[in-house]
């Protein structure tokens, strides 16, 4: 953890702030484990602490056809345009987990435009960027755009009044130079976390990545291409998984990389696990239709079945 300070302003001891303002950062820290640091740094005024918060949540726990992981879109949006460093990290982190997409946060605080989003909210990002930018050009049509992607007047408020809020908060952070939590920028970085991508597909059949195997598995083994895989195992070509002692004690054929530890250490075991993994890796290549000789192929298939 950075020792740096949190803000401009030092942050108020807990024990003297009010009851109220105190059982809400405990609240919050009880539900993510840390204190956000713009509670700390607001909890200097608790009138203004108040005010604020409560307007924020009765605009992003309102209920409505906007998601939350929407709100969380034009809040990243518009604090990526504003260049606020800690709205972007916080709100990056939470807009992570709403849409369960490791990348999403990053591709819209640089260029929605070319983010991985449906068109309705490229419509919805486009009317929240103007609004925080240049909301003295905001024409009737500007609203027949978004009634034309399904929103209604209420959802055009609620875009209007998310994107002003946090123009404001914006301008605060940037000003009081908040400082966000190491927690959040690490929040949901990895698609290990996300449970509709491959686990080591990529390191496990020697591709590039999880989605070059997924294409190339597409077809050929459904299985082995939605599986995910928990750390510490690599995948048999029987539609198995295979613990990978071998990747943590004897170091395995070239071209096979399997999930775990790899200290590369040799034991007694090593010519069997080396045979073992390197008839895996040939049927793998085998089942993809590189070219292999085929002489062998029902004997090693019978040798896969049979390990474990």
């Amino acid at each position: 953890m950075s020792e740096s300070p949190i803000s401009r302003f030092f942050p108020p001891d807990l024990a003297d702030v009010p009851s109220d303002v105190r059982e809400r950062i405990a609240a919050v820290e009880e539900k993510s484990g840390f204190v956000p640091n713009v509670f700390l740094a607001l909890a200097r005024r608790p009138d203004e602490f108040r005010a604020f918060f409560a307007y924020h949540d009765a605009l992003m726990e309102r209920p409505g056809s906007l998601s939350k992981a929407e709100r969380e879109m034009i809040v990243v949006a518009t604090s990526g345009l504003n260049q606020c460093h800690y709205c972007v990290v916080a709100h990056g982190a939470i807009l992570r987990i709403r849409a369960k997409d490791p990348l999403v946060a990053d591709q819209i605080a640089i260029n929605y435009r070319r983010a991985d989003i449906a068109p309705r909210q490229r419509a919805m990002l486009d009317f929240a960027l103007k609004v925080a930018a240049r909301s003295y050009e905001i024409e009737d049509a500007d609203y027949e755009e978004l009634k034309s992607h399904g929103f209604s007047a209420d959802d055009a408020w609620d875009i209007a009044a998310i994107a002003a809020l946090f123009a404001m908060s914006n301008r605060l952070a940037n000003a009081f130079a908040i400082r966000p939590n190491d927690e959040s920028g690490r929040t949901l970085r990895s698609a290990d976390n996300t449970a509709d991508r491959p686990r080591g597909l990529g390191s496990v059949l020697g591709f590039c990545d999880a989605q070059h195997a997924r294409n190339k598995l597409h077809g050929s083994s459904p299985w082995i291409a939605s599986r995910a895989f928990p750390r510490g195992f690599a995948v048999r070509l029987d539609c198995r998984p295979v613990p990978a002692l071998a990747a943590r004690r004897v170091r395995p054929a070239r071209g096979w990389r399997a999930r775990g530890r790899s200290d590369r250490s040799h034991s007694a075991e090593r010519p069997y696990r080396a045979k073992r993994f390197s008839c895996h890796r040939r049927l793998g290549a085998d089942l993809l239709g590189h070219p292999r000789k085929a002489r062998g192929r029902r004997r090693r298939l019978r040798q896969a079945r049979d390990f474990g």
